[in-house]
């Protein structure tokens, strides 16, 4: 076990219509509007999140490295609230 914990806390603010935000973050096709990020389902083949489908998440940096980790949706009130859980171990890859 790693004695070292992180928290990181996102609060996205948008000027569009939440049914439409709603929209785009419930199919979980991040990968198509956010730069830098890949994701690959694990669990649950819907095409709508829902409390506990499984993600894994790709983040590309500018670096020559990419860090990969497991996520688990924990919450879920539609459309206004989404909570993701990441596990494991943050997995540096080098891209290229």
């Amino acid at each position: 076990m790693s004695i070292y914990h992180y928290n990181f806390e996102t609060n996205w603010m948008f000027e569009a219509d939440i049914e439409q935000i709603w929209g785009l973050i419930n199919e979980f096709n991040y990968g198509e509007w956010w730069k830098g990020l890949d994701s690959k389902r694990i669990k649950n083949e819907s095409t709508k999140i829902a409390v506990g489908d499984r993600f894994m998440l790709f983040f590309h940096t500018k670096l020559p490295y990419q860090l990969a980790f497991e996520s688990e949706v924990v919450k879920l009130k539609s459309p206004t609230y989404l909570e993701i859980k990441a596990f494991g171990e943050l997995i540096p890859t080098k891209n290229g």
